[in-house]
């Protein structure tokens, strides 16, 4: 019994220094959570958004009352900081979004004597600032000249005052925009299949806007297809009863054609005169069915497919 009254006295004696340690600490209400604003990142702003990716906003913290309070602390997934506080409890920090969408800052000031209050949740969405890009036309053989035309695509930046494009792989490019910050250039390329037109608008102050894509076809040429047995559009023949198609190309230097129909195997035929083939095609099923069509040169380069449809007789 006197061991154990012993051991209760030890433990008490622990407690109470404990207690004297963290009483200073405890004796300190706990601060409210700040307040948070932005003029440019105003709170649950809706779509499209406001600011935008490199559009830098300042934001305010206010203690919301609380004493002593000697820093505000804030992150979101992308970036994180702290800054001192004032006399006033308050503090401004600037913050420049890495992308569009929602953007979810949490803030939490610490007082005097290291307490951290509740934390603020601020939610805001982000513009995308790319300009608005249009190429026309959109498809076209290679080397047919496009117009691209470049605009701002909301109205919430300073007004654009040029743009920098790139084609592909070449070299930058910068154009002025007009009073209304539009301006149109004279692009193409050489290259078969998808090209990309890459733009960034850049306002007066040298804030640049997210850089734009938009894709663009050239084409080495087209392919058809025509049949007097199965005439494009019009139901003929039959199941079993075969048909003759010829298949033409505009694409120089054709060395053969590929097709497709109805069962999705890729199929070749020789060109057999310069862009001309004929293939036999027997309809296993009634109703509408067509076939696909696209030339193809010795390199493997060529037309798009071209889609000849028609309907089969039950």
């Amino acid at each position: 019994m006197i061991r154990i009254r012993r051991a209760l006295g030890t433990l008490a004696a622990i407690g109470a220094a404990l207690t004297a340690v963290v009483a200073p600490a405890s004796a300190t209400a706990e601060p409210a959570a700040p307040l948070v604003s932005s003029a440019v990142y105003v709170e649950n702003a809706p779509y499209p958004g406001v600011g935008g990716e490199h559009v830098p906003g300042v934001f305010l913290f206010d203690a919301n009352g609380s004493a002593d309070v000697v820093e505000f602390r804030y992150a979101n997934r992308r970036l994180s900081g702290s800054v001192p506080a004032d006399a006033d409890g308050r503090a401004t920090a600037v913050i420049t979004p890495g992308a569009p969408g929602s953007l979810e800052l949490k803030v939490y000031s610490v007082n005097r004597d290291g307490v951290a209050s509740a934390v603020r949740t601020y939610d805001t969405q982000v513009a995308y600032t790319g300009p608005d890009t249009t190429v026309t036309p959109w498809s076209a053989l290679v080397g047919t000249p496009r117009t691209a035309a470049f605009a701002p695509r909301w109205g919430h930046l300073a007004p654009i005052v040029r743009y920098t494009y790139r084609v592909n792989d070449g070299e930058p490019v910068t154009v002025d925009a007009d009073a209304a910050g539009r301006a149109s250039v004279t692009i193409g390329s050489d290259r078969p299949g998808l090209n990309e037109v890459r733009v960034v608008g850049v306002t007066a102050d040298g804030t640049r806007t997210a850089e734009h894509l938009r894709g663009y076809e050239a084409v080495l040429g087209y392919a058809w297809a025509n049949s007097s047995d199965y005439p494009y559009g019009a139901e003929a023949g039959g199941v079993g009863v075969t048909g003759a198609f010829e298949l033409h190309s505009t694409v120089a230097e054709t060395v053969a054609f590929e097709y497709l129909f109805e069962d999705g195997e890729v199929r070749t035929v020789a060109s057999e005169a310069p862009g001309t083939a004929v293939i036999a095609l027997t309809p296993t099923r009634p109703g509408r069915t067509e076939v696909l069509v696209r030339s193809v040169r010795a390199d493997g380069l060529g037309s798009n497919w071209y889609a000849y449809s028609f309907s089969v007789i039950s």
